[in-house]
């Protein structure tokens, strides 16, 4: 078949129009959506070349063979197309460095999601690992260097509200807490003491976990030469702990607690807060100790207020901090309680009593 140069022309450049079509109704058109761009323009290159390679030897007037045209063009399809397959592989490749860290910031908050539903289950075990797993989605979030430092702590916050929102939540069998001091069941108790043990001291033991999680991450006390005491803080130490009106039926001694609220909280089966250390502000006004409560070789460092606070029994404390830390701390029980002490330290005036025991009686 010999076709006329002019004749060659006019199809090569019909088929071109036709073929490039396709791609620009992809990317501009009606079929933008519906077609994959790239996908498209593979294809017309393909077919452009392939046409090309079948009509320019037909365009010319000249001796040159078909032979010698032919491997030419595909020379240039075959490097348009690896040029196009190039730039699309590095644009698919930005898009996931992009959409790595949405992924990450997706797959945590279902991690949340399901931590958090797991806090309902009956088993103290699973909501014990529930509450390990958001711990450390908190540390996950603050380490995330793709997010700006306010981003981490409103997001860090958002699992800490819900640790605290656990320590809030009812707990029926805390109000028993007197009938669960002891392994016998007391006389003419309503109900299966065997099962209210077990569940009474397994929910003991994760809700001071949740306790023992911030402590861990909370700021650590550093005792120079001259005896004074610097606070160095930790993780969390940003974070606020809104443990308000909460139910309180387990120890609380030797951990850290930092920037807690225990306003108008309820403490039952005594309140031993033994050797702890208070960092920040510690909040206990209006709160209600149904039995004694002990506060032996804690440690303040920050303003403790107990105003209007309500104690059944004996409140003692036995503070650690040294005459130079509580100068410039403040201690405040209210009205009407009387106090007696053992000595008084040079910076009574700030409530500060060193090594001192102090008991508080109505």
């Amino acid at each position: 078949m010999h076709l006329a140069p002019s004749t060659a022309w006019a199809w090569l450049i019909a088929c071109a129009v036709v073929i490039l079509l396709f791609p620009l109704a992809a990317q501009f058109g009606n079929l933008k959506g519906k077609l994959s761009s790239f996908r498209t323009w593979v294809w017309a290159i393909a077919l452009l070349g392939i046409v090309t390679a079948g009509f320019m030897p037909f365009t010319f007037d000249t001796d040159t063979t078909y032979f010698e045209v032919q491997p030419f063009i595909f020379f240039i399809t075959g490097t348009l197309l690896g040029v196009l397959f190039l730039g699309e592989f590095h644009r698919m490749n930005a898009q996931k460095k992009l959409k790595h860290p949405q992924r990450v910031h997706a797959e945590r908050r279902t991690r949340y999601s399901k931590a958090v539903e797991h806090l309902a289950y009956p088993n103290p075990a699973v909501r014990a690992s529930a509450i390990s797993t958001l711990a450390g989605l908190v540390d996950e979030w603050l380490a995330d260097e793709q997010l700006s430092v306010e981003a981490r702590q409103k997001e860090g916050q958002v699992i800490v509200n819900a640790l605290c929102a656990y320590v809030r939540s009812p707990f029926a069998r805390a109000f028993k807490a007197e009938a669960f001091e002891s392994d016998t069941p007391p006389a003419n108790y309503a109900g299966d003491f065997a099962t209210d043990l077990a569940a009474f001291r397994g929910e003991q033991d994760v809700r001071r976990s949740v306790f023992v999680e911030m402590s861990k991450r909370s700021s650590t006390l550093i005792e120079n030469e001259k005896g004074e005491v610097a606070v160095v803080p930790g993780a969390w130490s940003g974070f606020e702990f809104d443990f308000s009106r909460a139910v309180v039926f387990y120890p609380l001694d030797g951990l850290t607690i930092e920037n807690a609220d225990f306003s108008a909280a309820r403490f039952c089966n005594g309140s031993d807060f033994s050797g702890a250390a208070f960092v920040g502000d510690a909040n206990f006004t209006r709160a209600v100790f149904d039995q004694d409560a002990r506060f032996s070789d804690v440690t303040f460092m920050g303003t403790a207020d107990f105003s209007n606070a309500r104690f059944a029994g004996d409140v003692v404390f036995r503070w650690r901090s040294s005459p130079v830390e509580w100068c410039n701390r403040f201690v405040s029980f209210g009205l009407g309680y009387a106090l007696s002490w053992s000595g008084v330290s040079s910076c009574w005036v700030g409530w500060g009593v060193s090594r001192d025991l102090v008991r508080m009686s109505r």
